[in-house]
C-alpha cells in the first residue's frame, strides 16, 4: 500500500485486473502498477508552461513521483503504461497532424501563431458575426501558411446569389475544403446544410473536400431518426464528417459502427475539445453573443460541465478510450478535429507533451 502525492489515502498496488492477493502473499516492491488514483493525479498535475525551457515543473513533477515510490528498483510505470502499442500507434497517428478550430475573434491570429507551420485549421461561422468575419479570417490565416477550412453555415448564406459569391471568392483564394453545417440564426433560403449542399452542386465549384456533422449523442430538437436520414442523404455531396464535442469513447465507437451497418461510408474526423482555460471559456461563450452562447449552453452542457468542473477534463481520457479502436478499418476514423476554443497555446503544449509521452 502506498500514499497518494496529495494525501488521497492508501492504495493497493496491485493491477484491478489482477484480482485479490492470495491471503499471505505480499506485493512485490520492485513492481509498480499504475492505479486510477495515480494516473488522475499524473494527469492534473499542471503542465510544463512554454515558458520554462528549463523544465523546473518537469524535475518537479519527477521529484514527487520518486517520493511516491520510494522502494522502487526499477523506473516506476507512467500514467501511459495501461496503454499496449497498437493503442499508442493509433493515438500517435490521429494526434500528429490534427486539424485545429479556430473561432474569429480578435485573439485568434495571436493564438493561432502556436501552432504548427502548415496546420489544418478550421473556421467556424457565427450569426453575431456572419459570413464575411469567417472568410476574412480564412485570408489572413492563409498568409500566416496554414491550410484554411471555413465553415459555411447554411442559415448565414442568404440566397443562392450570396452562395455564388462565397463560392467565387473561395476559388479565388484557392480554398479546396470546406465544412457544411446548417448552423444557427434565422432560416433563408438554405434551411439546412443539405439544401446548401445540394446548391452548391447544382452551381459547381472546385471543392475538393466537403466535412459535414455528426452528432453520436444525439441532437437537442433533431430526432435520432431523423439524423440517421439525414447523413445519408448528404453523403453523395460530402467526403468526410465530424463528430460533435463526446466523450464518451464507446458511445461513439458504437454509433459507428451502427453507422457503418446503416449504409454510412464517409470518413470520420473525431471532434474532441482540446486544454481551454476556464475563464477563457466563459469569455467566448460571452463574446459570440447572447443567443449564440444560450444555444450553445444548451446544444453542450455536457460539455461546459467536462470544462468548468475542476479537474474533470483531460483531452487524452477520450483517445486512450478509444485506443486501437481509432485504427479500426470497419470504423474509419481519419484523424481528430481539436476545438481549440481559441486556446491555442495550451492546447497545443498538451499535444507536444503527450505525444513525446507516447
Amino acid at each position: 500500500m502506498i500514499d497518494t502525492p496529495h494525501g488521497g489515502g492508501a492504495v493497493d498496488r496491485r493491477s484491478r485486473h489482477e484480482g485479490p492477493a492470495k491471503r499471505g502473499e505480499g506485493i512485490r516492491k520492485d513492481i509498480i502498477r499504475p492505479t486510477r488514483i495515480w494516473r488522475a493525479w499524473l494527469r492534473s498535475y499542471e503542465m510544463c508552461p512554454m515558458d520554462d525551457p528549463a523544465g523546473n515543473r518537469c524535475n518537479e513533477f519527477f521529484a514527487q513521483r520518486k517520493l511516491a515510490f520510494p522502494d522502487s528498483e526499477v523506473q516506476p510505470m507512467t500514467a501511459l503504461d495501461h496503454l499496449d502499442a497498437p493503442a499508442r500507434a493509433a493515438i500517435r497517428r490521429v494526434l500528429t497532424n490534427p486539424l485545429f478550430e479556430l473561432i474569429p475573434l480578435k485573439n485568434v491570429l495571436d493564438q493561432a501563431k502556436y501552432l504548427p507551420d502548415g496546420a489544418m485549421v478550421s473556421v467556424t461561422a457565427s450569426p453575431a458575426k456572419g459570413m464575411d468575419a469567417t472568410l476574412d479570417l480564412v485570408e489572413d490565416l492563409q498568409q500566416m501558411g496554414f491550410d484554411v477550412m471555413p465553415h459555411l453555415s447554411a442559415r448565414l448564406i442568404t440566397d443562392r446569389a450570396h452562395l455564388e459569391r462565397i463560392l467565387d471568392r473561395l476559388d479565388r483564394l484557392r480554398i479546396t475544403r470546406v465544412f457544411v453545417m446548417g448552423g444557427d440564426g434565422d432560416p433563408s433560403e438554405f434551411f439546412d446544410s443539405l439544401s446548401l449542399l445540394m446548391a452548391m452542386d447544382e452551381i459547381g465549384h472546385d471543392l475538393t473536400e466537403i466535412g459535414i456533422a455528426a452528432h453520436p449523442e444525439g441532437h437537442t430538437v433533431i430526432s435520432t431518426a431523423a439524423l440517421d436520414q439525414a447523413i445519408l442523404d448528404k453523403q453523395p455531396y460530402a467526403s468526410s464528417m465530424t463528430t460533435q464535442m463526446c466523450f464518451q469513447g464507446a458511445a461513439i465507437a458504437d454509433w459507428l459502427k451502427s453507422q457503418r451497418s446503416a449504409g454510412v461510408s464517409l470518413p470520420v474526423m473525431l471532434g474532441m475539445p482540446g486544454v481551454a482555460d476556464r475563464r477563457r471559456l466563459l469569455k467566448i461563450s460571452a463574446r459570440i453573443g447572447v443567443g449564440d452562447s444560450i444555444r450553445f449552453l444548451r446544444k453542450n452542457s455536457g460539455v461546459v460541465a467536462h470544462f468548468v468542473l475542476p479537474g474533470s477534463h483531460n483531452p487524452a481520457e477520450l483517445l486512450e478510450e478509444l485506443g486501437s479502436t481509432l485504427d479500426d478499418p470497419t470504423i474509419g476514423i481519419q484523424g481528430v478535429h481539436i476545438f481549440t476554443f481559441n486556446s491555442c497555446d495550451t492546447t497545443e503544449n498538451w499535444r507536444r507533451q503527450y505525444l513525446a509521452e507516447l
